[in-house]
């Protein structure tokens, strides 16, 4: 199986393994955005064959950012949510909620407003 194809068929859950995988190979460090598309392009760059055309590498990346993007925003196990203000009259918690349900994470104004929905 090419590895287009491997990566296309993944689930979600296989994805997950596979970084687990790997993240217990290296030392753990959290990848910014922009490191996280530099090594995805690198590594795509790896990997493309000659057959493949710069559209199917295009499509993948697509489709492992959309799972990417799923996974973290995935919110079905959150039961505590916290809210830190680092100023007074806080300094600490200003909200916490340790029995939250149903929570959903929103972003509004063109990324200006981020909402917490939860029950």
């Amino acid at each position: 199986m090419k590895i287009k194809d491997k990566i296309l068929s993944e689930t979600s859950e296989e994805i997950k393994q596979r970084v687990r995988d790997n993240a217990n190979k290296l030392v753990m460090k959290q990848e910014t955005l922009e490191e996280a598309t530099n090594n995805y392009v690198n590594y795509c760059a790896a990997n493309i064959s000659e057959e493949e055309d710069l559209a199917d590498a295009d499509k993948r990346g697509f489709i492992y950012g959309a799972k990417w993007q799923q996974q973290f925003n995935d919110t079905s196990e959150v039961t505590r949510v916290e809210v830190i203000q680092h100023s007074k009259p806080y300094n600490g918690r200003a909200y916490t909620n340790y029995n939250a349900k149903d929570v959903e994470i929103q972003f509004q104004d063109r990324g200006k407003t981020l909402k917490i929905f939860l029950k």
